[in-house]
């Protein structure tokens, strides 16, 4: 499992329970909108209709 987050402001990327908008699951299909960032990778999550940060760890 990995958690799908958002924030207010993209230069404070930190996880915390309260930014967490859904829980992953390994097979979990998304679409890689945006990879610059070294750590969090923006997404779009087609089964849930939702965009949001996810540690890029944990995507293959």
């Amino acid at each position: 499992m990995f958690r799908l987050a958002t924030w207010q402001s993209a230069a404070k990327k930190a996880y915390d329970s309260r930014n967490e908008i859904a829980q992953l699951y390994s097979g979990a299909q998304v679409q890689v909108l945006d990879s610059s960032d070294s750590t969090y990778w923006y997404v779009y999550v087609p089964s849930l209709n939702l965009y949001g940060y996810v540690n890029h760890n944990y995507l293959y």
